[in-house]
């Protein structure tokens, strides 16, 4: 899985994993 967070594409291993970018959070589901 790939989530682009600001622009940037950033690699998922685990779809449900938060990803914290500049202190907001992402939740993937």
């Amino acid at each position: 899985m790939i989530a682009f967070l600001h622009g940037q594409p950033i690699a998922i291993e685990d779809d449900s994993a938060i990803v914290n970018v500049h202190g907001v959070g992402y939740e993937l589901m």
